[in-house]
C-alpha cells in the first residue's frame, strides 16, 4: 500500500515571505508559478504604460504590474492570483502598505506566453469574471489578438486593424 505524504499548505503570507513569491500565485494552497515569456512580459508591460498614462492624465485611476496579489475569491479567500496588468478607477485603489489587493479590478489584462494552455486561460479568465471583474483583455501576442470578456457577455476577437477601448469601465481610453 502506497503511502501519501502531504504537501504543505501554503499561505498567501507565506508567498509574501518568499523572495521569489512575484513569480507564484496560490490556488489550493499550492504554489503555481507564472512562467512568462519575453513577448508576453512586453506586451504587459506595454499595456501597463499605456493605462497608467491614461489613467494619471485624466485622473481615472491606478494600474498595478503582475507583483500585485489579488484575493477577491470568496469560496477561496486563500487563493492568489495575478496578472500582468490591473487597473482600478479613481477612489478604489488599495492603500500604499497593501500587500494585496481584496477588491475586483476593474479591468484585468493577460499578456499569453507561449506555454499558456487554452483550457489554464478560460479557467483563470472564468475566475477574474466569477471575483467581480467586469472587463477582462486577454492579449495573443502570437497572434496579435485581444479577446475582450465581459461578465455575461460572448468574448470579443480584436485583430491588428481594430480598436481596443475601456468602454464604460474607462471612457475615453483607445
Amino acid at each position: 500500500m502506497a503511502t501519501v505524504t502531504p504537501t504543505k499548505r501554503i499561505t498567501p503570507d507565506d508567498l509574501l515571505e518568499m523572495t521569489d513569491g512575484d513569480f507564484f500565485e496560490l490556488v489550493d494552497g499550492q504554489i503555481v508559478e507564472r512562467p512568462m515569456s519575453a513577448g508576453s512580459a512586453r506586451v504587459g508591460s506595454r499595456f501597463n504604460f499605456y493605462l497608467t498614462g491614461f489613467g494619471d492624465e485624466h485622473k481615472a485611476g491606478s494600474t498595478f504590474d503582475q507583483t500585485l496579489g489579488v484575493r477577491i475569491w470568496d469560496h477561496a479567500p486563500e487563493m492568489t492570483r495575478k496578472a500582468d496588468c490591473l487597473f482600478i478607477v479613481e477612489g478604489k485603489q488599495p492603500p500604499d502598505s497593501a500587500r494585496f489587493l481584496f477588491t475586483a479590478p476593474d479591468i484585468v489584462v493577460e499578456a499569453l506566453s507561449p506555454n499558456d494552455l487554452g483550457e489554464e486561460v478560460r479557467d483563470k479568465v472564468a475566475l477574474w469574471l466569477q471575483g467581480g471583474v467586469p472587463l477582462v483583455w486577454v492579449a495573443w501576442p502570437k497572434t496579435r489578438e485581444i479577446h475582450v470578456y465581459r461578465r455575461g457577455g460572448r468574448p470579443r476577437i480584436l485583430g491588428p486593424d481594430d480598436e481596443l477601448t475601456g468602454e464604460d469601465i474607462l471612457p475615453g481610453f483607445s
